[in-house]
């Protein structure tokens, strides 16, 4: 019988208690650990500095905390949902998946879009009273009229947003505004071909 994995997130390293083991098997499913050397995912040697160091190639390595294991036809569905708009209640009436498994794949696919975009934010002070839609507008370098019209549309009748995310949302509709002339098809695979390296595929 193979001996578990070593590896254990750094806050419970040092003790190794049942608690810690539970919580590295629910870590390792929604986070897979892999040697970008020799692609072993079973055992690791967990360093002081926050490296990883193989124990079958013995390679030192920075792992990928974004890799989410994940069915690909459930990222392509929940893809597809996004970009139709749909709030998080209801893509997750339709797909079979944990609400924070859904929150770091939508937080995962909103900072590619923005790495691709490479907005310009402005650092500005928002005020309590202010709408998502102002809030918006306040943080954005000048854009076109046609984009703000969608903008505040888009964000019509939806519920408040954290002003940490503000920068994420801005670009997700911003993308969505910029490819409006593509089919969903089309949109879906763009954003897929954009991501895949970030998930494991099961």
């Amino acid at each position: 019988m193979a001996k578990p994995s070593v590896f254990f997130p750094k806050k419970f390293a040092p003790k190794k208690n049942k608690f810690a083991i539970s919580y590295y098997f629910l870590y390792n499913f929604f986070m897979k650990i892999i040697c970008p050397n020799c692609g072993n995912d079973d055992k690791f040697y967990h360093l002081k500095d926050g490296r990883l160091k193989c124990s079958l190639c013995k390679k030192y390595f920075t792992p990928e905390k974004k890799n989410i294991h994940i069915d690909e036809k459930k990222l392509k569905k929940i893809i597809e949902m996004i970009l139709k708009d749909k709030t998080l209640n209801e893509i997750l009436e339709k797909i079979d998946i944990s609400k924070f498994k859904l929150l770091k794949i939508k937080s995962l696919i909103r900072e590619e879009i923005g790495r691709e975009l490479k907005l310009k934010f402005k650092d500005e002070k928002l005020k309590k009273n202010m709408s998502t839609f102002e809030k918006c507008c306040c943080i954005l370098e000048k854009q076109n009229k046609n984009f703000f019209n969608f903008l505040e549309k888009s964000l019509k009748g939806k519920g408040g947003i954290r002003s940490h995310n503000l920068k994420e949302i801005v670009s997700e509709y911003f993308w969505k505004f910029k490819n409006q002339p593509k089919s969903l098809k089309e949109k879906k695979e763009k954003i897929f071909q954009m991501v895949k390296d970030k998930f494991w595929f099961e």
